[in-house]
């Protein structure tokens, strides 16, 4: 396996890009959070106009008696409501970015920042909840380690253990962020953004944060130099 960065992008060279349609949800949710233990319910009427993929994941994550997002917001499925032809399904933390899926065609979903046009996503709404549950778990690990500004020559060491899984790009939090999965592991990069003038990606670093479902699943990075929180 061999890796550079270009541009503030991390380019893998090989072959192992994980399918993100052949990853299994309820075995990846069972693997790091444990077993189901609530019993499946039937969702509330008012849910039961929602497109499929929405009421898969609700009708999924309820048999968990804890949160399965904890860095978004979702709409309760009882309380997700047309305007404008758009049905707004989740948040960010802040409200400041918002997610809703066409009406007319429901497995378009457009996103906007509060007051500003609907885009249209680059994934189908079906993709977009996988990639969410996925990228939700790096935050809601057992372990985990977080650092805004790790050097790009350590990237290959710090996803040594994992491959690329090919979701397609999110404008949220900022362009260019990745997501990798290896045995009990899932990591987020992204650009490292200065909190400073000049605004932007600081050019050869970037924002790293690897989640674990063992408690000890993280511990290789310790020896790195790298400052973690």
């Amino acid at each position: 396996m061999r890796s550079e960065v270009t541009h503030g992008r991390v380019l893998w060279h090989n072959a192992d890009v994980i399918n993100p349609r052949s990853l299994d949800l309820t075995r990846f949710l069972t693997d790091w959070y444990g077993p189901r233990d609530v019993p499946a319910a039937t969702l509330p009427a008012a849910a039961a106009w929602l497109p499929a993929p929405l009421k898969a994941w609700f009708t999924l994550e309820m048999q968990w008696s804890i949160p399965l997002v904890i860095s978004q917001k979702m709409i309760p499925c009882d309380a997700i409501e047309p305007r404008d032809g758009m049905a707004i399904f989740m948040t960010d933390s802040s409200g400041d970015w918002r997610w809703a899926f066409d009406v007319s065609t429901p497995n378009v979903v457009y996103e906007s920042a509060l007051h500003r046009a609907w885009e249209m996503a680059s994934e189908e709404l079906s993709d977009l909840l996988l990639h969410n549950a996925i990228g939700e778990s790096v935050m809601n690990s057992r372990a985990s380690r977080l650092c805004s500004h790790v050097p790009a020559n350590l990237l290959p060491e710090i996803l040594a253990p994992m491959d690329e899984v090919g979701f397609l790009e999110w404008r949220w939090p900022a362009p260019g962020c990745r997501t990798y999965m290896g045995d009990s592991l899932v990591a987020q990069v992204g650009p490292s953004i200065s909190r400073t003038a000049p605004w932007g990606p600081i050019d050869q670093y970037f924002e790293v944060q690897v989640g674990t479902s063992k408690i000890d699943g993280v511990s290789y990075l310790d020896g790195l130099g790298i400052e973690w929180i």
